[in-house]
């Protein structure tokens, strides 16, 4: 698929995305179900529509991140002088879908572990990563061990979470990401859609890992 239409390219890639939010919204509705509580029930349906929605975002800017590469293949665009992101006309594009790839990657996290807690019922709430891994212990469970040791793994430094977390943070709070006017920029040695792609294939993975452990229901290919 190569188009410029902003539409197209939402609804193809949701289309394409659709049978896995299906899947993973399906084992959250049949554990939801099983609950005696209808207010748990109704915030595990509404977490979990979070975050697919956010899983959808992340994979419809990272197609137009892949739109953006297949597009330069075919132009040539000349460098004006300058000396700011905001002045840079051959990157700017590039650099407004990562960013938006990455908010919406963390958030997609995020999210997740909102939900985490709601399947564990801890109802106390975090803002930090060690305060949300910390609730996790405090239930002494199968469940809350591996859901404990899956987070805490993609944290491991060098690992997609933590090289999210670290972007995300500097994107949000220090600075922009500076392209050096790079035709196809790049971060962390990688081209913005690929180094997307990378982290959006482990969202993917992430999402069937913890679809397993916290709802009971192994994720079937296809």
């Amino acid at each position: 698929m190569k188009s410029t239409n902003f539409f197209e390219i939402s609804n193809s890639n949701r289309e394409l995305s659709m049978n896995i939010c299906r899947k993973f919204y399906n084992a959250v509705e049949f554990y939801a179900n099983k609950s005696e509580s209808v207010e748990i029930e109704s915030k595990l349906l509404d977490q979990a529509a979070s975050v697919l929605t956010k899983f959808l975002s992340a994979g419809v800017n990272l197609e137009f991140l892949w739109q953006i590469h297949y597009a330069k293949d075919q132009i040539n665009l000349e460098t004006p002088p300058h000396t700011t992101e905001w002045e840079n006309s051959v990157s700017f594009t590039d650099l407004i879908f990562m960013d938006n790839f990455i908010m919406q990657a963390k958030s997609f996290l995020d999210h997740t572990k909102n939900l985490t807690l709601i399947t564990l019922e801890v109802h106390e709430k975090w803002t930090t990563r060690h305060q949300f891994e910390n609730l996790i212990r405090t239930k002494e469970t199968e469940k809350a061990n591996l859901v404990y040791d899956l987070y805490t793994n993609i944290y491991e430094q060098e690992k997609w979470g933590y090289d999210l977390n670290k972007i995300r943070n500097k994107l949000s709070h220090n600075e922009i990401h500076k392209t050096d006017s790079e035709f196809k920029p790049k971060i962390n040695q990688k081209e913005f859609q690929r180094f997307c792609q990378d982290i959006g294939n482990n969202m993917f993975e992430f999402l069937q890992k913890l679809q397993e452990i916290l709802f009971e229901q192994k994720w079937v290919a296809g």
